[in-house]
């Protein structure tokens, strides 16, 4: 939205232009575990002496387990991805875990922006999630006027975790112009 410019086609994962605070506090369609619980059990995890001594994806695996017994089979693959090899023989997450649990309330769960993006966007939502209400569609038409949504059957929030070949193919039709 800072840049319009740079941007010829936007592409949106399941969440609308507004303030999330209260609901990343919420389970949400993963097995009982709220957004704010999966940060805090990645940045548990990013410099525990567990992680530090983990020899696999194996080991990383059975620690994110433990911490969150019901996770499924599609976050976990999810989050699997997520964890490298440093050159020193330490897992680390590829992503930057601290600045996403720093930035948390201020910068991920609230909405600061307020001017529109004309360009072609594309909003994927998962089926079963709730993040997109009756409210978000309209901030989302009220903030990006070109703007399609799409449900994928059968997933929740994390779309792209649960139906990674629809949300893909979904993306690329669009993205080639062949969608919105």
């Amino acid at each position: 939205l800072m840049y319009p410019e740079r941007v010829r086609r936007c592409v949106v994962l399941d969440i609308a232009p507004l303030n999330y605070t209260q609901a990343m506090d919420k389970p949400t369609n993963r097995e009982g575990y709220s957004t704010r619980e999966i940060v805090q059990i990645l940045a548990s995890l990013q410099d525990s002496p567990k992680m530090a001594a983990a020899k696999s994806s194996k080991d990383v695996e059975a620690l994110i387990k433990e911490k969150a017994p019901a996770v499924s089979p599609g976050m976990l693959g999810f989050l699997l991805q997520n964890v490298h090899r440093t050159d020193e023989g330490f897992h680390r997450w590829k992503m930057n875990v601290a600045g996403i649990h720093g930035q948390f309330d201020t910068q991920i769960a609230d909405w600061p922006f307020s001017h529109q993006y004309e360009g072609p966007t594309l909003f994927v939502r998962g089926e079963r999630s709730n993040f997109i209400t009756e409210d978000g569609e309209k901030a989302i038409k009220a903030q990006f006027p070109s703007s399609a949504l799409h449900t994928v059957p059968g997933a929740g929030h994390w779309v792209h975790a649960e139906a990674s070949q629809a949300c893909l193919e979904i993306i690329n039709g669009f993205l080639v112009g062949q969608d919105g």
